[in-house]
């Protein structure tokens, strides 16, 4: 199969963009919303990354001018919009987000819509440490988990996406998430 890999796209502004035209989200093309709390944007930013890097279309609101921060109908409306125009959430866990107000609402709203829910844990929050309503939910629990749910989402081979260059070996002493993330 002659591939051609893609960057992913990041959704960023989807109420104009696009000439009123956003493709919605499929089985063949998926798009991750990114729910973190403020305090982690820098690792949610690497973490979106990767996923765009590996061909995984997401949207991450941090880069999203459209958003009034000091309305709170505006960040309603923008998560709301990017939660419906998503087919997975990737909650990022960590110390942090147990002081979140945002990230258990936008928990909340996944689990009333079609999208499907996945936790990634990054380092300081112990494996048995997670709030109970999340422990019904795929946990990805560190580099080879995440690696295997790009490998899900594409529909291509780990192997492949590592020849490819779209994912790094979760071993990988210099991988962009080593300091986020456990490796295995």
């Amino acid at each position: 199969k002659d591939f051609m890999a893609r960057r992913g796209i990041n959704y960023y502004y989807l109420r104009d963009s696009y000439n009123g035209i956003l493709p919605k989200p499929s089985v063949d093309n998926p798009r991750v919303f990114i729910s973190h709390q403020k305090k982690d944007s820098d690792v949610a930013a690497k973490i979106a990354d990767y996923l765009l890097d590996a061909g995984i279309d997401v949207y991450f609101d941090q880069y999203d001018s459209s958003i009034n921060r000091a309305d709170s109908n505006s960040v309603v409306n923008a998560i709301r919009t990017g939660i419906e125009n998503s087919s997975h959430m990737l909650v990022l866990f960590s110390p942090n987000t147990f002081d979140s107000m945002w990230v258990p609402w936008e928990i909340g709203y996944a689990y009333n819509s079609q999208i499907a829910l996945n936790v990634l844990r990054l380092k300081g929050v112990p494996k048995d440490k997670l709030p109970e309503y999340l422990k019904v939910v795929k946990v990805i629990l560190d580099i080879w988990d995440l690696n295997q749910l790009i490998s899900n989402l594409t529909k291509i081979d780990r192997n492949s996406l590592l020849t490819e260059g779209r994912i790094r070996m979760y071993s990988d002493s210099i991988h962009p998430l080593s300091e986020y993330m456990d490796s295995i």
